[in-house]
């Protein structure tokens, strides 16, 4: 059937319980029209010359849109400003905390560097992502070059890693200032903030490095990525050779950081032994300690969820709530962690709180005309 033969309008509904119902069967197709998407419709009860083109505004099935495009990612899908919005406000979010810390020399301090390192280590992790997914919202075909892939992998695993790595480090920061606070200043110098600062970003490339060489050498017989986004597991999978060498080091890696929340873990444990018959070392805790598990708890249960599903995940598991678990680990951590640490640590809250006053107050100022006056001597 060509395009021209299909009604412009649905077929006459069905009369269900007395409400006149149109069920879709089946969406066909996707097009953009005058800047709107629509759908071909196969509906419940009619016959093909009865399929017509709806808007999508008109198809109140969220979890059908989601399906079809799963299963046909080259036809035109909706654009929408929810993610470029996310994105935004997670750019604006982490830089706050970035430029408050690194401009105010009172927060020069090692706790509130590694806070910044980690704002850092968000944004990069959301620049291997979001750019190709807002493209592929606004694209028709959803393809990227293999040397794209790649990159995309890299970035996304190196952020990960490096994301166990810093709060390693912000574990071991607390762990001094609570149970051994005379020797704080000692332990934590500037030289080892710059050995933990370098350890956070060298180690994941370092050990991520030979998986990716080895994911480059294994020849491909495919191109579908069933995923929104590039992962070395996927192009794995495409390989027309036996990838065991691949597998081991994979759970070798994952074996390793989950090594480090462990470690974290334990910390916490001696933690809260010392915080118990202090108060100031109780409210140190919560006040510092209770961003970092949150941040831990999510990040660790997401990455395991992504790499065991990707690994042993079933077909039969929704897609939907497949792509949502799949993003979850870049979406909710960026947005998270800044907000946790600037609204939970108060030197960083009154910062933000005022510099805020201050560009309102200019604002005010500047906005508002002022005019000179003149005094003048009546009789």
């Amino acid at each position: 059937m060509s395009i021209s033969s299909v009604p412009a309008r649905p077929p006459e509904p069905l009369d269900i319980d007395g409400r006149l119902t149109y069920i879709v069967r089946e969406l066909l197709e996707s097009r953009l029209r005058r800047g709107g998407l629509q759908y071909l419709v196969d509906w419940e009860g009619f016959g093909p010359e009865e399929r017509s083109w709806v808007p999508a505004r008109d198809i109140p099935c969220s979890s059908l849109i989601m399906d079809f495009h799963a299963a046909h990612p080259h036809f035109p899908a909706p654009r929408g400003s929810g993610p470029l919005s996310v994105y935004l406000i997670i750019i604006i979010l982490n830089l706050t905390l970035i430029i408050t810390i690194v401009l105010d020399k009172s927060l020069h301090e090692p706790m509130y560097i590694f806070v910044c390192n980690l704002c850092l280590n968000e944004l990069y992790g959301t620049i291997g992502f979001y750019p190709k997914f807002l493209h592929d919202l606004s694209s028709s075909s959803n393809v990227i070059s293999y040397i794209e892939c790649m990159t995309q992998s890299a970035i996304i695993y190196s952020s990960i890693m490096c994301e166990f790595t810093t709060l390693v480090i912000m574990a071991y920061d607390r762990y001094v200032a609570i149970c051994k606070p005379l020797e704080y200043h000692n332990t934590i110098g500037p030289r080892t903030v710059t050995k933990a600062l370098l350890y956070s970003w060298m180690f994941p490339f370092v050990i991520g490095l030979p998986n990716f060489i080895l994911t480059s050498l294994q020849p491909l017989c495919g191109s579908h990525i069933d995923k929104l986004y590039c992962d070395n597991w996927s192009v794995v999978k495409l390989s027309c050779i036996s990838s065991t060498a691949n597998n081991v080091y994979g759970l070798f890696l994952l074996s390793v950081f989950m090594a480090h929340a462990v470690i974290v873990l334990l910390s916490y444990q001696r933690l809260i032994v010392a915080s118990r018959n202090s108060s100031d070392n109780k409210k140190k805790f919560i006040q510092t300690c209770g961003p970092h598990f949150l941040s831990l708890l999510n990040f660790t249960l997401a990455v395991l969820f992504d790499v065991m599903f990707s690994r042993y995940g079933s077909n039969e598991f929704p897609k939907h709530l497949r792509n949502f678990f799949q993003i979850e680990i870049l979406v909710v951590p960026p947005l998270l962690n800044p907000l946790m640490y600037g609204l939970k640590l108060s030197q960083i809250r009154k910062k933000i709180c005022s510099n805020l006053r201050l560009r309102l107050h200019l604002l005010m100022f500047s906005v508002i005309p002022w005019r000179d006056t003149e005094c003048v001597n009546q009789k």
